[in-house]
């Protein structure tokens, strides 16, 4: 019963460390998200020119159904 007692609990530090870690993740890519949204909203301002193979793929896009 103790061994499959500390089994449990060695389960549940696992799960813990890694909902720990998912969280962290998640914030690591809000973060390269926002930072990618900032980019892009900076250069819009600037006046949407794009430097040369920087502009976007319109074809591959649509090709996804993204309306652009």
């Amino acid at each position: 019963v103790k061994e499959k007692d500390e089994t449990i609990a060695d389960k549940e530090r696992t799960i813990i460390e890694l909902d720990r870690k998912m969280e962290e993740l998640a914030e690591q890519f809000r973060e390269m998200l926002q930072s990618t949204l900032d980019k892009m909203t900076e250069k819009l301002k600037e006046g949407g020119e794009w430097e040369d193979g920087l502009l976007p793929d319109v074809e591959r896009l649509k090709a996804f159904g993204v309306d652009v």
